[in-house]
């Protein structure tokens, strides 16, 4: 959900009720493009279509001979997942502190984003906006 909100702000800030013209493409972008986490393309792994690569006119890759295995491709994707998912935690849990603020010291502060039906105007296409402001 949060790169449906990064791709709709990038492409929808200027004029809001564009959105649904703009869903399509960010559809088929974000099911064609390679997911770190999986290391596979959502397509890839639950529509069970190989990603399109354009050089496949030009070169012929050897692994494209066997028939793909999905289940295969799933479970590669999930210990692909818990692994990232383990190195996450540790590294979280290393840098738990929390920051400590004094009185007169200057922090960072998001400012709240708010729709308007008059404007046709929705808070999560709007671009992220911060405020530095003394405690």
């Amino acid at each position: 959900m949060r790169e449906l909100g990064r791709m709709f702000r990038t492409h929808c800030h200027s004029k809001h009720s564009n959105c649904p013209q703009n869903a399509p493409y960010i559809e088929w972008t974000l099911n064609n493009v390679y997911h770190e986490s999986t290391a596979h393309t959502p397509s890839e792994l639950f529509l069970q279509k190989e990603p399109h690569n354009p050089l496949s006119q030009f070169i012929h890759f050897p692994n494209n001979d066997f028939p793909p295995n999905y289940k295969h491709k799933l479970t590669l994707a999930h210990e692909i997942q818990l692994t990232k998912s383990e190195v996450r935690k540790k590294r979280h849990d290393k840098t738990i502190n929390a920051p400590l603020f004094k009185i007169n010291d200057l922090v960072l502060v998001k400012t709240q984003r708010l729709s308007s039906q008059i404007d046709k105007k929705i808070s999560k296409f709007i671009p992220t906006k911060l405020k530095v402001l003394r405690l």
